[in-house]
């Protein structure tokens, strides 16, 4: 007959080492690493999303309606100003100047009356300009009255 078969052994109940392999060392940095990396998908997605949410928003509205916001806001801002300058007694113009330096405020001045003189050259509508097409036909068949006295060679005569 066959003997019975050996009882097991009992578990290793040996003590381990505290100091750990190479590859759980190297298993562990890895891990960590990983997780870091989670974490900075996570963030950089949700910052993401909340730029997206923000750059759809602002393409919603209406330029000229920002636009015409902002004038109302600069306009109410500079009434405000004003009436506050007047209660405190201070001339509201003159604190607005100190804004600029004398440089800026001339440079300005001079721009300022370079396109006023600009608009006094321009010859627009109203300004003595010939009209070719009838008054350089009269000058040629030697015609001494004028055509209707509003261009420069009618006058000339």
């Amino acid at each position: 007959m066959t003997s019975p078969a050996p009882p097991p052994s009992p578990p290793n109940t040996t003590t381990t080492t505290t100091t750990e392999s190479p590859n759980t060392n190297a298993l562990a940095e890895k891990q960590l690493k990983f997780k870091t990396l989670l974490a900075r998908k996570a963030s950089s997605t949700q910052a993401n999303h909340q730029a997206v949410i923000a750059e759809h928003r602002r393409l919603k509205l209406d330029n000229s309606l920002l636009s015409r916001l902002e004038r109302k806001k600069a306009d109410a801002e500079q009434k405000l100003a004003k009436q506050d300058a007047e209660e405190a007694g201070e001339e509201y113009e003159r604190k607005r100047a100190w804004d600029w330096t004398i440089e800026e405020s001339l440079k300005w001045d001079e721009r300022r009356g370079q396109k006023s003189e600009n608009r006094d050259k321009a010859g627009f509508a109203g300004t003595m300009v010939p009209c070719f097409v009838f008054c350089v036909v009269l000058c040629c068949w030697g015609v001494v009255f004028t055509c209707c006295g509003c261009c420069v060679l009618c006058l000339m005569r």
